[in-house]
């Protein structure tokens, strides 16, 4: 579908913007050649007033960015400065190892406020639960940390490090390792990481042509039945993918996964890692993805799949019911030729 946009003129380009869910609030950082939101403001916009409503100055440059309903994250590099939506009070900083891109991740439910940077040492992950004012604190890779993310609940999280050959599963709790997914043998900038909404499936973008869709172990979803159990108290079934009130477990993963496994250590570990269940190629640069689920389903695997490209086009993809590469359905460009915005 489409729908209107408001024009703001940031004469120079954006270099971060985030929407809060499907709301009126935007945050926006400008890019080196804007000369009236500079890089290291962050420019709180509202779409229905049309017009700025607060900017956060800092002394170095917003490398990164996210938004909750009750917070706003920002990263530089070597600090990330919490501040809570409602008044923008803030209420934390966080010292980071050296960070140039801007890493930080947020969870999305509302039961429980989960962020997640790298820590002081190189390698090393900061979780902080602010409702339960817990910190935790532990190592992910012996190289810095390239990209991560949390899943819906906070339970867990999901690190690349700067090789990108592989990604790896946590339990945010327990800092355990859960599960290794292997994007490829040889390196690679991993750029986006995102968890689908039921913890099943986890899909990454690289600085290669290809894009991977993994599906998880049984028993990390496991972990988050507790979490959605929960939610079903508060939260109506449609908008948490509750069908009859009923969490529903996919019983195998069926990545595919190196055929000498049983080996284990006495090969390497590239022969225990679980590679990619569905995959797409496309060779267009700066690549971020999304599961688009028409219901979200726990227990139903995702049927469609959407990357968005800095060429300014957004392509939507099947997911084949058993796995192999994603067929393209449709193709839009960000900007329709009546100047709207297309929305996924």
């Amino acid at each position: 579908m489409y729908a209107s946009f408001s024009t703001l003129d940031f004469k120079g380009g954006i270099f971060i913007a985030e929407m809060l869910f499907k709301s009126n609030i935007l945050a926006l950082v400008g890019d080196k050649k804007n000369t009236k939101y500079p890089p290291n403001k962050v420019i709180i916009w509202d779409d229905f007033a049309n017009k700025v409503v607060l900017e956060l100055a800092f002394k170095s440059p917003v490398l990164g960015l996210k938004l909750r309903k009750d917070i706003i994250v920002i990263a530089t590099e070597t600090n990330v400065f919490v501040y809570t939506l409602n008044g923008y009070s803030l209420i934390d900083v966080i010292t980071t190892y050296n960070n140039p891109n801007g890493i930080v991740a947020v969870n999305c439910s509302k039961d429980a406020k989960v962020l997640a940077c790298p820590h002081t040492k190189e390698g090393f992950v900061r979780i902080q639960n602010y409702d339960q004012k817990k910190s935790n604190m532990f190592k992910t890779n012996k190289r810095a940390i390239a990209c991560m993310a949390l899943n819906y609940a906070g339970s867990l999280l999901a690190v690349a490090s700067i090789r990108g050959t592989k990604i790896k599963i946590f339990n945010t709790k327990t800092s355990e390792k859960l599960q290794e997914l292997r994007r490829g043998s040889k390196n690679a900038e991993i750029l986006h990481i995102i968890f689908h909404r039921s913890s099943m499936f986890l899909a990454c973008t690289s600085n290669k042509d290809a894009v991977h869709i993994f599906e998880l172990f049984d028993s990390i979803k496991i972990i988050d039945e507790s979490e959605y159990r929960d939610l079903e108290k508060t939260t109506p079934p449609d908008e948490i993918g509750y069908r009859d009130n009923e969490v529903v477990l996919n019983p195998a993963v069926r990545n595919h996964a190196a055929t000498l496994a049983a080996v284990g250590s006495l090969i390497s570990n590239y022969f225990q890692s679980h590679w990619s269940l569905s995959r797409l190629k496309l060779n267009d640069a700066g690549k971020v993805c999304a599961f688009a689920d028409a219901n979200n389903f726990i227990g139903t695997p995702p049927s469609y799949f959407v990357v968005v490209t800095v060429a300014g086009k957004i392509y939507l993809y099947e997911i084949p019911k058993d796995g192999g590469y994603c067929v393209l359905k449709s193709t839009h460009p960000i900007e329709a030729t009546d100047g709207s915005l297309y929305i996924v």
